[in-house]
């Protein structure tokens, strides 16, 4: 895997913990809101696998509107940086 692939797994999994969090929500309501397994949800927020684009896309569609331009302004200064330099 990829430096930026392990760093944008990372970032996503850090958001959702933020998110699940900052809401108290359990791991198994955050798995309802994004539509998979409470399984899948607890091995992506561990970072132990990969999210689909379906999972971002849904991710990004319960985030407020200033959590998602955070989102992509850290993808572009953390993981895909010299893409935007």
């Amino acid at each position: 895997m990829k430096k930026s692939d392990k760093d944008l797994n990372l970032l996503i999994s850090r958001k959702l913990y933020e998110y699940r969090m900052e809401n108290s929500y359990s791991q198994e309501r955050m798995a309802e809101k994004l539509n998979i397994s409470p399984r899948s949800y607890w091995e992506q927020e561990k970072g132990k696998s990969g999210f689909s684009g379906r999972t971002i896309c849904r991710l990004l569609c319960i985030l407020p509107p200033e959590e998602v331009s955070s989102l992509i302004h850290s993808l572009r200064t953390e993981v895909w940086k010299e893409d935007y330099e």
